[in-house]
């Protein structure tokens, strides 16, 4: 699978295999169980062995391993957020979102709480930020 697309009205998935474009016969795979979604991503897990795909429709994600099977996708996880989502991103084999005013890193393999938790103040030189700094090095070094 090397293709993920946001289309329609209603906003739903679609995932585009490589060999659509080499042949007519091969339709893309639609997801329509999350309609009105507003952010996908897409990352590598595992050491980099499996890709992950991540979507996000209000305040939850879901979280789906893509492979080779017929279905083309398995259901890994669902992570319930508590504010609307305004950015996701896979990195370092961890999920970023962003709300209104914080963020959270969530693991995509394990479960439980997220990893990090900011609430982000309206001063810039907070002590509460400092932690940051060295999530956003390893964040934004790959």
């Amino acid at each position: 699978m090397d293709g993920v697309q946001l289309t329609g009205k209603q906003k739903f998935v679609r995932l585009l295999p490589v060999a659509m474009l080499e042949n007519d016969k091969i339709d893309c795979i639609k997801l329509e169980e999350h309609r009105g979604c507003s952010l996908v991503c897409t990352g590598l897990v595992g050491q980099g062995t499996s890709m992950s795909l991540c979507i996000a429709c209000k305040r939850m994600i879901y979280v789906y391993e893509l492979n080779r099977t017929k279905q083309r996708y398995r259901r890994v996880k669902d992570v319930s957020c508590p504010g609307l989502i305004q950015y996701i991103s896979i990195c370092n084999e961890r999920l970023c979102v962003g709300y209104p005013s914080s963020f959270a890193i969530y693991s995509i393999q394990g479960d439980g709480a997220p990893v990090g938790k900011l609430l982000l103040s309206t001063s810039p030189c907070d002590s509460q930020l400092l932690f940051v700094w060295p999530i956003f090095l390893e964040f934004t070094s790959v």
